[in-house]
Order: structure tokens, then sequence, then C-alpha cells
């Protein structure tokens, strides 16, 4: 559904989001729908694959579905973690790991399928302002919001449409000082094509919410739009834009975003024929089927350590919120997952997303 080269975006707990790679795709401007790339990527045409040794450690336990994750400015840094099911923002002290509830923002639908409080954002200039931003599922929409701790949160944008499954819900600043948030169609996918809707977008909006005069589209927070469910935003060491979203059923992608480009939902899912220029494909693509497969290996290893009782069938998060999505489900990307033995929960690193 965008440019075809590769990248993985990555939320890990002792930095910010990270930007990897594995494999490549060429990029071109034709090709059938959903074809898979197999160059491996160029120098200039994203991150080339890397290797590196890392040790993951719990920092902590007790958490309820951790989804977004911001770390405060100063000497510590420590991280704010929001629990998409409860919408409690948590902070976690460094170093000790010690954990202490900030705020619940108020007005968050807990039972709201792939919803709930979903992103989270620290101001540029926090340390003049103190602001936190915050993007959640009400009971009539998905909004952004920002606050103090401590403090009443406050709505910026409003009325992005919501629904049981795609909702995106990643914000986060950008090198422009702007605030980006990704927003899903919500399954409905004409939302993506049509510039009037603000779903199935990467948005940009000034820290007020209010429109830049730079933006694309007149009047419009629409940045780029095509999109199905983007979920994942990082900015590489250039300065540009990359976002990771969910397919369908066919492939993921990790997209180059670029100012007014249409990304092809639902038109395109993966790399398929750019109609001209019209459409952008992913710098990376892979197959859905990889991450279900992964987790279901993960699941039958977890049972496994926990002692010699049967193995039992894939948990329900992992087989989607409806019978047509169940690939819906993990995919090969990294941000904080919930897992542990004996239903602990614990905030670290995982090949695998829970939706």
């Amino acid at each position: 559904m965008t440019q075809a080269p590769r990248a993985l975006l990555c939320l890990p707990i002792a930095a910010a989001a990270l930007l990897t790679a594995c494999g490549g795709a060429d990029e071109g401007s034709s090709g059938s729908q959903g074809q898979a790339a197999a160059a491996a990527p160029t120098a200039d045409s994203g991150p080339t694959a890397t290797t590196s040794k890392s040790k993951l450690s719990t920092v902590a336990t007790g958490l309820q579905v951790p989804w977004g994750i911001a770390f405060l400015p100063g000497k510590n840094g420590d991280a704010l973690v929001n629990e998409r099911t409860t919408g409690r923002i948590i902070r976690i002290a460094r170093p000790g790991g010690k954990k202490s509830v900030v705020l619940k923002i108020p007005g968050v639908d807990v039972n709201a399928g792939e919803g709930g409080l979903l992103g989270l954002a620290v101001s540029p200039t926090y340390a003049k302002d103190k602001l936190l931003y915050a993007y959640f599922t009400s009971r009539s929409d998905n909004r952004i919001v920002r606050f103090k701790l401590g403090g009443r949160p406050k709505v910026i944008l409003s009325g992005l449409k919501r629904g049981q499954i795609h909702n995106g819900g990643r914000i986060a600043f950008g090198p422009d000082g702007k605030l980006y948030a990704t927003v899903g169609e919500t399954g409905n996918t004409a939302l993506a094509q049509d510039r009037s809707s603000q779903n199935g977008k990467i948005l940009r909006m000034n820290a007020n919410g209010s429109v830049p005069a730079d933006n694309p589209f007149k009047g419009s927070r629409v940045w780029t739009y095509g999109h199905r469910n983007p979920q994942g935003l990082a900015w590489d060491s250039k300065g540009r834009l990359w976002s990771s979203e969910f397919g369908q059923n066919t492939f993921d992608e990790v997209n180059l975003i670029q100012k007014g480009h249409n990304y092809g939902w639902p038109i395109v899912e993966g790399r398929g024929s750019t109609q001209g220029g019209k459409f952008t494909n992913p710098k990376l693509i892979f197959r859905t089927s990889e991450g279900l497969a992964e987790r279901r290996r993960h699941h039958r290893q977890q049972a496994l350590r926990r002692g010699p009782r049967r193995p039992g069938p894939v948990p329900q998060h992992a087989q989607g919120h409806d019978g047509h999505e169940a690939r819906q489900a993990p995919r090969r990307q990294v941000r904080p997952a919930t897992h542990g033995d004996q239903g602990a929960r614990r905030l670290t690193l995982d090949r695998h997303v829970e939706p």
C-alpha cells in the first residue's frame, strides 16, 4: 500500500523509538497488487539491515496491557507508560523501576475492542510547559488531549471516528515541533481515500490542535492518506518520518511518510501499481502470516516453560476481534507487550504485537 524497500519501527524500553530493518524490496511505479519484493534495500532506499546484541531485563511488572511509552526529560528520564484497558498512566522511575500511578484519564472507554488509552507523547517544550499528550477512545469518538501530571486533560482534537478495530492511536512530536497522529479507518475502508475525513490518515497539527499553515491540504490536518491502520511513528537521523502499518490478508508495511502522499489503501495492499504515481509503495513489506505463525510458536514455548500441561489454543487476542480479522494479531514489530509466567504482566521488548 505504499513505496517498496524496508525498515522496521520499534518502541524500546530503554530508549526512544528505533528504526531497524529486515530485508528489502524493489521500488517501482508498476507491478501487480500485493506483489512481494525481492531485492535488498539500497543505501538510499531506507535503513539497512543490522544485527546487534542487547540484554533484555524486566523493569516493571503488574501492568495491564501497556500500549504507549514516553520518556520525561531530565537526568534520569523516567518512563511514562499508559495502560490501554484501564486508562491509567504509570510513572516508572529510573533507576530502580519504582511504579506510581500519576493519572487516570477520565472518559476512556476501557471496553473499546482495539481502542482505549493509546498513544502518549511529551511536549518538546516540557521543561517550560510541563505538558503531556494522549490519544484515546471515548464512548463517542477517538480524541487527543493534553494535560499536566495531576491536572485535568483538555481536548485539543475530537471527532475522530472510533471502532472496535483500526483506531490507530500513535502520537509523536516531530523535529519540526508539530504533533503527528496515526488514525485508522475503523474498518470503513472508504474513509482512507476520503480527504474530507481524518480517519485512515496520518495527521499533523500544532501543539494546540490547530492546522499548520504549511500542511499539504489547506485547512486540513491531513498529512498523508490512504492508510488502513498505521500504528508506529519514528524519525531517522536524516529527519525522515517512517510509519508501520497493519495490512489485511497479505502484507504489513513500513512506509516512508512524505507530505501529501497517498499510500493506496484500500486499492493496494503491500506493493502494487502506483497508477502512474498516484500511490506510494512501502519501503518494507512482509507477509502477515509470519506474525501469526511466530505467535503460535511463542505461546507453545511459554506453555512448556510453565510446566507439563498441554498447550491450549492461541489466545483470543492472537486470533483477532472478528472472524475475517484473525490475522490482525501479532506482527513482527516491537513495542511494549504483555506476557509472563503465571499471568504476571511484564513491560519488556518482544517481537510480537498485541492489537
